[in-house]
């Protein structure tokens, strides 16, 4: 990854290029032309695509109360990327971590325009949520009709740092399950080559400027790419939004309100969150979960996928490894919703 150091207006922003594929092209044509004036049809049509994308890719921050139980996990104060979809009259669609608790939105547009947003929808499932902007007539585009990304096509990812907008090229690598250190999974996720070049919730787009899902995650400190949660999960939000006017997030799921991570073979309770069912029902930090509802648990996802199956309010069995001994727990069911609520 490296920027190009190739800077264009948008609409009184900026935006740059940073990307491999870009940079590969670019090469090409001054080997090519021996001018850095020269540019591919491949590069001047990915230009063309940023030109009608950027517009649409907006800049969010978020204010929490501090009373609220996200504020101690997430912070106060929050920032990421969002884009104005052209479904419901131009909702924005980010990342759902954004919005936990937020008591106020504020949209930065790509010209330096602030708006006010509402949050008009959280999914703890597909890890999406949706902002209503009080400004109407902001530039969108449409989820891909293609669905879910293909393994190796071409993609971009759009991130926000301000009042800059960013743009890494790369390809799929893969579509398949993720599991969190906190309690979410996706089955599947898309998997992007390059590295999120600014804040999470910025979109995923197809060589047609369709969008792909929302870039959650970054790994390239771990080595692995970037996590994008795919955008097929907004449409159920989108069709209740629709109908009803707002989404209400079913609490049809289990949730504990802990933290997992494998440890050797072990998966390990690694912190718990205050006043939550896990913490009523007596699990602590450093148990190594060995069975639930009589079953092994053999990682991270086992347990989640085990943990979804269950309805909150449901009676969960544990055994755990504590120190040298074997401890027995039934712990209640909650849901994430109503703890965030």
């Amino acid at each position: 990854m490296l920027f190009l150091n190739q800077t264009k207006q948008s609409r009184g922003g900026k935006f740059f290029f940073e990307s491999d594929f870009i940079h590969e092209h670019v090469l090409a044509s001054f080997r090519k032309a021996g001018s850095f004036l020269f540019w591919d049809s491949a590069l001047n049509a990915s230009v063309h695509l940023l030109r009608k994308a950027l517009p649409a890719v907006v800049h969010l921050e978020t204010r929490i109360d501090p009373n609220h139980r996200s504020a101690a996990i997430l912070g106060t104060e929050r920032a990421g990327t969002g884009v104005v979809l052209t479904s419901c009259g131009g909702l924005i669609l980010t990342a759902y971590y954004l919005l936990i608790g937020a008591d106020r939105v504020q949209v930065q547009c790509p010209d330096g325009r602030r708006v006010e947003g509402r949050v008009f929808g959280i999914d703890y499932v597909s890890g999406l949520g949706i902002v209503a902007p009080e400004e109407s007539g902001l530039d969108a585009l449409s989820l891909s009709p293609g669905g879910l990304a293909q393994r190796g096509s071409e993609a971009f990812v759009v991130a926000s740092v301000g009042e800059e907008r960013r743009v890494a090229s790369g390809f799929v690598t893969s579509t398949s399950p993720f599991d969190a250190l906190w309690e979410f999974a996706l089955d599947p996720a898309i998997y992007f080559s390059a590295p999120n070049p600014g804040l999470g919730g910025g979109p995923l787009l197809d060589r047609q400027g369709g969008v792909l899902g929302i870039a959650a995650l970054s790994m390239a400190h771990a080595g692995r790419p970037t996590v994008v949660f795919p955008g097929a999960g907004s449409l159920a939000m989108i069709d209740a939004i629709e109908r009803d006017g707002v989404y209400r997030t079913p609490q049809s799921q289990g949730w504990l309100g802990m933290t997992c991570l494998m440890v050797g073979n072990h998966l390990a309770v690694a912190g718990i969150f205050p006043e939550s069912p896990a913490a009523a029902g007596g699990l602590i930090p450093g148990d190594s979960i060995l069975l639930l509802q009589g079953h092994a648990v053999a990682n991270r996802i086992d347990l989640y996928q085990r943990l979804r199956a269950e309805r909150p309010g449901a009676a969960l069995r544990f055994r755990v490894r504590r120190g040298g001994e074997v401890v027995e727990l039934s712990i209640e069911a909650g849901a994430v919703e109503t703890y965030f609520a």
